[in-house]
């Protein structure tokens, strides 16, 4: 963030370097900073030859031991101290330090605060960074609450919890997120292959996705559950039913689906309602051996299904 250009040997600082080390710790001596020594070049004079110690502290005006000297000449590695040296010979260019800068802001500036710095990372490693808090506009604070909330008591894996708050969040590893946020070259969606893969496609406005879904609210409404047709928000948050018991089933369900689609996303497969039912029905199983009152009323409803 801070050097966007082309590596220069002659201008190679030597305090602070990762690659000169004393007693595997980096450099840094005020002192000889202040008299103008910053970088591996000044340890050589025009010919390339090493300054000696009486050289280096009469250019200078710095006074120090001869031991303190050759210990800092030896902790530059030898393959660094030929570039410099081999870039001095055949170029007539003096070292020059450089200006610190960020965003067009100096380094050193009073405005390069914190806030400055957190705000330029953000934009520099997440461009897309997404507020947690967008589904204020669609639903109400005490909904909101629900939403965040109630899938975290819910008898389901953890995966399945997992994937639900990745949804709620916005962080869910789509090709689109990945690409936007880490520059990682995906694919398009794993199902249709045609569409590009952001959160709402994979698990809403896919085709193969809208199939599934679709015979997902057949199975619901043969079992007796009246229910409007699946929208964007009620598959990404939920529903919100008068029967409080067919809206606990459901909002289960729904998550459990969305599982089921992570899953075969990761095992690059269609997903299907016999295969999710299948899955559906280990769980169950799963479940009536479990003595927690959650699991055993979620079998009781899975009963009336």
């Amino acid at each position: 963030m801070l050097f966007k250009h082309n590596f220069t040997p002659h201008n190679s600082p030597i305090w602070n370097n990762r690659y000169i080390l004393m007693n595997r710790k980096s450099i840094f001596i005020q002192d000889w900073l202040s008299k103008g020594v910053w970088a591996i070049a000044h340890f050589v004079d025009e010919e390339g030859h090493v300054l000696g110690h009486q050289d280096f502290c009469q250019k200078f005006n710095i006074q120090c031991s001869k031991s303190k000297f050759n210990r800092v000449i030896k902790s530059i590695p030898l393959s660094l101290k030929n570039i410099v040296v081999n870039d001095i010979i055949y170029s007539d260019i003096s070292p020059k330090l450089r200006q610190l800068y960020i965003d067009g802001i100096r380094f050193c500036d009073v405005k390069c605060n914190n806030k400055f710095l957190r705000s330029s990372l953000r934009s520099l490693y997440s461009p897309n960074l997404l507020r947690r808090n967008y589904i204020l506009k669609d639903f109400q604070r005490e909904e909101i609450e629900k939403i965040r909330t109630d899938y975290i008591t819910f008898p389901i894996p953890p995966k399945g919890k997992e994937v639900q708050f990745k949804i709620l969040n916005k962080i869910y590893p789509t090709n689109r997120l990945l690409s936007d946020r880490f520059k990682i070259e995906t694919g398009n969606c794993v199902f249709c292959e045609t569409e590009e893969e952001d959160l709402d496609h994979l698990f809403f406005l896919c085709n193969f996705i809208q199939i599934f879904w679709l015979d997902f609210h057949t199975w619901l409404y043969s079992s007796g559950i009246q229910i409007t047709p699946f929208t964007l928000n009620m598959i990404m948050f939920g529903v919100f039913l008068k029967e409080k018991k067919a809206n606990y089933g459901v909002s289960v369900l729904l998550i459990l689906c969305k599982q089921f689609i992570h899953k075969c996303r990761f095992f690059k497969i269609k997903p299907t309602l016999a295969y999710w039912k299948n899955d559906l029905n280990l769980l169950v199983k799963s479940l009536t051996l479990v003595q927690k009152k959650k699991a055993v009323f979620f079998c009781f409803l899975y009963g009336r299904f």
